[in-house]
């Protein structure tokens, strides 16, 4: 009887419980942030609010940046998504699932931590809406206790990955 209430106890702890690197990382990232970015589409600016939902299991991430008209881009651009960050207990990875208004949703798991802990890489698994082969590759470098650095690139099958969106982000 012991050894079956042990084992549920551990089956109920790889099945439900949570690691502690994701706890950590949504203590860091909870709450609302401010950023300059520079993209492909020209410089803008942007808001973001990180927040526990569904019985604190998923980190929400509301996301809105507008860019301001150039000489290339005559109508500006503004751009909207959400993503949630979970953790699969059996892959034992941050996961990342982000739907923006271009109609695009990417699938990313963790893919590397830094040495110091401080950054932070996300491979795309899949991305609807787009042809087989493409890639995404967002890269979070955490700058002190108020502010992190993320960069966002994408690669057409076969090629090399390119800078789509770089920012910086400072707590508000």
């Amino acid at each position: 009887m012991k050894t079956l209430l042990i084992t549920i106890c551990l089956l109920f702890t790889i099945l439900f419980g949570q690691d502690t690197s994701f706890t950590l990382f949504v203590n860091y990232f909870s709450g609302n942030w401010s950023s300059v970015q520079e993209a492909c589409v020209g410089i803008g600016q942007a808001d973001r609010n990180y927040q526990m939902v569904v019985d604190s299991n998923y980190l929400h991430i509301t996301n809105t940046a507008y860019f301001q008209p150039d000489s290339t881009h005559k109508t500006g651009s503004d751009h909207h998504d959400w993503g949630l960050f979970s953790y699969d207990n059996i892959r034992e990875k941050i996961m990342l699932r982000e739907f923006n208004s271009e109609g695009f949703v990417i699938q990313y798991a963790f893919a590397a931590v830094s040495v110091d802990g401080k950054t932070y890489t996300f491979l795309s698994e899949s991305i609807e809406n787009l042809p087989e082969g493409w890639q995404a590759r967002t890269t979070i470098t955490i700058t002190g206790d108020n502010g992190f650095d993320e960069l966002f690139e994408v690669a057409k099958p076969g090629g090399e990955f390119k800078t789509y969106v770089k920012s910086s982000w400072v707590r508000r």
